[in-house]
């Protein structure tokens, strides 16, 4: 395993190497986490595109590189309110620390608290989290005039599944994770849709390794209830629960205010400046010789 720092290798071998016979339930999201391939969010922000006019057309793609670049205020992390058409910094509990609009500039710290006198709740409809690559073109859709993206998803997971030579499966995952599987119950939990998420999981090879699938979650506004619910279920303590995902917000944060054991990915370091994110690994590969250590 190689750790991207000494920080995360020292927490890599406390938890992973020490705890990780006491985890009992394994909770894993999908998208950016069983699969690492990204060229489909090209491929949904052209359907976006064409749901624009031709100059908003131009916009969007010149603010979604700027995005991508990290040279826009809308980055992945942040949130983006459809309705006051502001990105804002928030905190796990939903208190808005900062906010800036489209044009980058920030709001006073009285507007700030004018605006946001309570914490936000996030959804994927009008405070909307920016966890992964689905929803940087949506924002950006949304400031130029888009009035749904659900067409351009739908059509991008088709696309996904109709081209089955795109998703690459990762190598060693399947056969790792079907052996765990026979040792420990394994979750799946995300927030595509059943059929997606059954054409998803026939592309990856990893039909059948799972005890329970939890489909349409609604993370990050019902995660700590999802959580809750499968502790309870399984009859384990908070601790006995590793929750692994690449979007902070939804698979880490309220897991860990529950209690339970965490690891994040986060390929492009978006979440370095976050404090209590537990172990963190640039992708699952690193995990397998962990896992391992339960099969053996």
């Amino acid at each position: 395993m190689q750790p991207k720092n000494q920080n995360s290798q020292t927490a890599l071998q406390q938890v992973l190497s020490l705890e990780l016979k006491e985890i009992e339930v394994f909770v894993f999201d999908l998208d950016g986490t069983l699969y690492e391939d990204t060229g489909h969010f090209d491929y949904y922000a052209d359907c976006l595109a064409e749901e624009l006019d031709d100059r908003s057309k131009e916009k969007f793609f010149k603010d979604l590189k700027a995005s991508r670049r990290g040279e826009h205020v809308l980055q992945l992390g942040r949130v983006y309110d459809r309705e006051k058409d502001l990105i804002l910094e928030i905190t796990p509990a939903g208190e808005v620390k900062k906010a800036w609009n489209w044009q980058g500039e920030a709001l006073s710290s009285s507007v700030l608290a004018e605006h946001y006198p309570e914490p936000v709740n996030c959804n994927m409809h009008d405070m909307i989290y920016l966890g992964d690559g689905w929803w940087p073109p949506a924002a950006c859709a949304y400031h130029y005039g888009a009035v749904s993206t659900e067409r351009c998803y739908q059509q991008t997971k088709d696309w996904l599944a109709e081209n089955d030579d795109f998703l690459t499966p990762l190598p060693g995952l399947e056969s790792t994770l079907s052996q765990l599987a026979e040792v420990r119950e394994l979750i799946l939990a995300t927030n595509s849709e059943a059929q997606d998420t059954d054409r998803l999981l026939d592309l990856l090879n990893l039909q059948g390794i799972f005890t329970e699938r939890y489909t349409s979650c609604n993370k990050p506004a019902d995660s700590r209830q999802l959580f809750q619910k499968i502790i309870a279920k399984y009859e384990i303590s908070p601790e006995e629960m590793l929750s692994i995902g690449d979007n902070y917000l939804n698979d880490i944060a309220p897991a860990r205010e529950l209690g339970c054991q965490t690891v994040l990915l986060d390929p492009r370091e978006v979440f370095a400046d976050r404090e209590n994110t537990g172990p963190v690994v640039s992708s699952i590969l690193e995990l397998l010789p962990d896992f391992q250590t339960l099969i053996l």
